[in-house]
């Protein structure tokens, strides 16, 4: 896991200060030379307690005094992170954020008050979000992982990022409401709710509900979460869906379905996994699974996120420990995916024997697929 820095003078003062409401909204960071962090509305400056937005159009805390971007830094062994939390090249405005790989998350789902983790291990405790807790990766339900629990009572929902789509993934709705994914009875799963060529998730579930479209013959190439490529053909004056046997190219991030981005005409795979979904490189405002910071991908699956001091309370719960390994080798050597969050926690490989990913980090603790060379 990426470890929480100190930082000294203005920066750390503030920090603390405002720690309090950090975790309350998601931060809106400008991508400008300025000092200072700069807004249009108040909105822009929720994640700061007590803060508005100023005449200069800063933000500025309940002294009225300039918030600076200082306060607001990256992971220094990250990599380097273009735009911060958001990251270059995430999805555009109001695209879904979609996922790599078509590959859902493991950890399938067990009966509530024991979910067995990520990597096999059951995970014991850990809060319900109504107690203002954290929930081990694993026990939570997200797109992809404990779906069949999701409307179980009690059932709680992982972080999920502020501008994820409405998914409908095996006639489970899904909305991302609070900073959590939320199960709800109607939402996407509703039929008769068309879609378009943006939303490819919707599209898979539902490929014979397109909306109305002008250019017949037309055909989109779409990447979805769970069903990989398919192909959405303007046929009879709407939009239909139908898989693709191969892999086709795109032309926008909105066309890459959650957790995924367009690059080079090809969607990208998911190499981040958190909380059972796959994050490609360059997705940015992904949750960090301990603290209420904001990640972007980067290269073998490592995570860069803001540094605010704001640990979730409780810690990890027992049995598990927070932590970052490699659960798939790429075929030239290195990590394709790695998978950070509250873990299970393992001494030996013994206790990985029953899962894919058969070796016991020593300094994580947690499974991995073992070395990469």
């Amino acid at each position: 896991m990426l470890e929480l820095t100190t930082r000294t003078g203005l920066a750390l003062a503030l920090a603390l200060t405002l720690a309090a409401g950090a975790c309350s909204s998601e931060r809106t960071e400008k991508s400008t030379g300025s000092n200072w962090i700069e807004c249009q509305t108040d909105a822009d400056c929720a994640l700061y307690a007590g803060a508005t937005c100023g005449e200069e159009s800063v933000c500025v805390d309940p002294s009225g005094n300039k918030i600076p971007r200082s306060a607001l830094v990256t992971d220094p062994d990250a990599g380097g992170a273009a735009g911060g939390a958001t990251g270059s090249g995430g999805t555009d405005a109001g695209a879904p954020d979609g996922s790599g790989g078509g590959a859902a998350g493991s950890g399938g789902a067990r009966g509530s008050g024991g979910a067995t983790a990520s990597g096999g291990a059951a995970a014991s405790g850990g809060a319900s979000a109504g107690d203002g807790g954290a929930v081990a990766t694993g026990d939570c339900y997200s797109p992809g992982q404990n779906l069949d629990r999701a409307y179980e009572p009690g059932a709680v929902g992982c972080e999920c990022p502020a501008d994820a789509p409405d998914l409908c993934l095996s006639g489970v709705a899904l909305v991302c409401d609070g900073g959590r994914w939320q199960a709800v009875e109607d939402g996407p799963c509703m039929p008769g709710i068309c879609w378009t060529p943006g939303e490819p998730d919707a599209a898979a579930s539902r490929p014979l509900d397109g909306c109305a479209c002008t250019s017949e013959g037309q055909e989109v190439c779409l990447h979805t979460y769970r069903s990989g490529y398919m192909t959405a053909t303007c046929t009879d004056g709407k939009w239909t869906a139908s898989p693709q046997d191969g892999a086709c190219g795109c032309t926008s991030d909105a066309h890459c379905g959650f957790g995924s981005r367009c690059e080079a005409g090809q969607c990208l795979p998911g190499t981040c996994e958190v909380n059972g979904v796959r994050y490609a490189i360059g997705v940015g405002k992904i949750p960090d699974p301990s603290t209420c910071n904001r990640c972007v991908c980067e290269t073998q699956g490592r995570l860069s996120c803001t540094l605010l001091p704001c640990p979730l309370e409780p810690p990890c719960p027992d049995g598990t420990v927070a932590a970052s390994v490699c659960i798939a080798c790429g075929p030239a050597g290195g990590c394709s995916i790695s998978r950070t969050g509250c873990l299970p926690r393992c001494e030996a490989n013994d206790d990985c024997a029953a899962t894919y990913t058969p070796i016991c980090d020593p300094d994580q603790q947690a499974c991995s697929a073992g070395p990469c060379f």
